[in-house]
């Protein structure tokens, strides 16, 4: 995979975990990540650094290999996080 595919199913994945969540771009600011970081990564226009994608894992709730499966179904995370609304 090239890294403008990557960067292209990465911004949708993370998109869909925040939308699966129920936050806003905003509501992130309390994980340390501003709005206007997150927007970057959302349009694929950014390569996050490792403590972002950490704070992106601790945003939804996924460990880092469920933020990077590309290929997994966002509806199969999306439901853990809603069975684990504990955490």
């Amino acid at each position: 995979m090239d890294l403008s595919t990557f960067q292209r199913r990465f911004a949708l994945r993370v998109r869909s975990l925040r939308e699966a969540r129920g936050l806003r771009q905003e509501d992130l600011e309390n994980f340390g990540l501003s709005w206007k970081a997150l927007q970057k990564i959302e349009y694929g226009k950014t390569d996050p650094k490792a403590s972002t994608l950490l704070k992106l894992c601790a945003a939804f709730k996924v460990t880092l290999p469920e933020l990077l499966a590309l290929d997994a179904p966002i509806a199969q995370v999306a439901e853990s996080v809603q069975t684990d609304s504990s955490v």
